[in-house]
């Protein structure tokens, strides 16, 4: 089964706040990648970037559901 991005904060075991403040990218933002708004690959990467930290373990954009990265 795909995890979504809200599942992979929720399993990181981090808030959305925690992950902005580490990632630099804004709680809204999040908020709006994860309910499927369109975002950059840019900025899927820093999130995931910190994510991979938490979950020791690599994760592939493309396996993540929901995402509307523009190209």
């Amino acid at each position: 089964m795909m995890a979504t991005l809200n599942d992979l904060i929720t399993e990181a075991g981090l808030r959305k706040k925690e992950l902005a403040d580490q990632s630099g990218v804004d709680v809204a933002t999040i908020i709006r990648i994860g309910n499927g708004k369109a975002t950059t690959r840019v900025t899927v990467v820093k999130l995931v970037r910190i994510l991979e930290k938490y979950l020791d373990r690599s994760i592939d954009l493309d396996s993540i559901e929901g995402l509307n990265i523009n190209k």
